[in-house]
């Protein structure tokens, strides 16, 4: 029985590891503000895209990328073509600014549409595009201290709204 068992769920995942192969797309992107990691996923039968996007960011106000990204997106497809796709997709994610002032952590909230030329005959290859809006804000205090006195300013970080973003896409 355990035999049985075991030999149903290899069946079961080589099968899943098979559709897998054609659902797979690894992209780099880059905006003006942003260089990002992403992977996207068909689930539920090609019906929803799961992607999780991890990136460097430059919008605090050091202006150095060093500041870190992590979201994930839920979409939908909405047309494709043999040589193009377009999706729509919503997302959520936390934004870590890193600098010498003040340290944020900062909740996003993303919506945006996502265009894929594909080329070559095998359709691996493809070239992305993404539009959008995203909301991020978060209030802070900073503190500085010398010998003399000590200073308190609050103020409020907010994520620069709009996703342009162009780059590379490889379909497994």
């Amino acid at each position: 029985m355990k035999a049985c068992f075991a030999l149903i769920v290899l069946l079961v995942l080589a099968v899943a590891g098979v559709d897998a192969q054609r659902n797979n797309q690894l992209a780099v992107q880059l905006s003006y503000d942003l260089a990002s990691l992403s992977y996207q996923r068909d689930i539920f039968q090609s019906r929803l895209l799961g992607e999780i996007e991890v990136g460097i960011a430059n919008q605090d106000i050091d202006s150095k990328f060093n500041d870190l990204l992590i979201g994930v997106r839920i979409g939908k497809p909405l047309l494709y073509s043999g040589h193009y796709a377009v999706n729509l997709l919503a997302g959520v994610g936390t934004y870590f600014s890193n600098n010498n002032n003040y340290s944020v952590v900062t909740p996003v909230y993303s919506g945006l549409f996502s265009f894929n030329r594909y080329v070559g005959e095998a359709k691996r290859h493809s070239f992305v595009v993404c539009v959008g809006y995203q909301y991020g804000k978060r209030g802070y205090k900073e503190a500085f201290k010398n010998e003399i006195s000590h200073v308190t300013s609050t103020g409020e970080f907010n994520v620069f709204p709009l996703i342009l973003s162009m780059g590379y896409g490889f379909h497994f």
